[in-house]
């Protein structure tokens, strides 16, 4: 696994889930499959620009674009959950939680697949 094909995940993984998700996405997605399917499919095609120009397939981008629909589809819960009940302290442990857990998806789905 090349160091520039994780530093391109990291990035591009920033890039998608954070400086191009509004805030309507980033509310939305709780309780609307429409806002969490726009999300995850600029989120993919973030991902799929960057790491493809360092040796990703696009067969792996599809895959990790359904994997992050299916996980936020479930975190996004917890965390309006938390944001809702004025848990705060959850809320960032979970959105941290949420973050870690898209990386070791990533992060051990090219371990698998590109050994």
């Amino acid at each position: 696994m090349e160091i520039q094909l994780i530093l391109a995940i990291i990035i591009a993984h920033w890039v998608g889930d954070y400086l191009l998700q509004s805030e309507t996405m980033a509310v939305g997605k709780a309780t609307s499959l429409k806002w969490l399917t726009i999300h995850v499919l600029i989120w993919t095609a973030s991902i799929g620009i960057i790491t493809t120009l360092f040796g990703a397939t696009f067969v792996w981008v599809v895959a990790m674009g359904v994997a992050h629909w299916i996980q936020d589809f479930i975190t996004s819960k917890i965390n309006s959950h938390f944001q809702k009940t004025k848990q705060l302290k959850l809320f960032w442990l979970s959105i941290g939680s949420d973050q870690m857990l898209h990386y070791l998806v990533m992060f051990t789905s090219l371990h698998i697949w590109y050994g």
